[in-house]
């Protein structure tokens, strides 16, 4: 599995952000910004554009840190992707 780490963030990536904020977006208590990601997996990337034929699914999870952990996960394919997202509401 590739990892892209540094710069590279979900408001720089055209789609991925709406498509995240579906699922984080009807819970007030995983309303976090996505601006803050701290690493983003490839694989996870493919998931979110929506990659063609593939099962797949979102997980979302707090972190013992206080995190927000977005796991993605493609079935047919075997990948599995996460994103950390920093809780800014503290």
């Amino acid at each position: 599995m590739v990892n892209i780490e540094g710069d590279l963030t979900i408001n720089r990536m055209s789609g991925i952000k709406n498509e995240i904020t579906k699922h984080i977006g009807a819970d007030p208590e995983l309303n976090v910004a996505i601006s803050n990601i701290e690493k983003m997996d490839a694989t996870f990337i493919q998931l979110l554009i929506g990659l063609e034929n593939a099962s797949s699914g979102i997980q979302i999870e707090t972190t013992p840190d206080d995190k927000k952990k977005i796991y993605g996960f493609i079935k047919s394919y075997g990948y599995y992707g996460e994103l950390n997202l920093q809780n800014t509401e503290n």
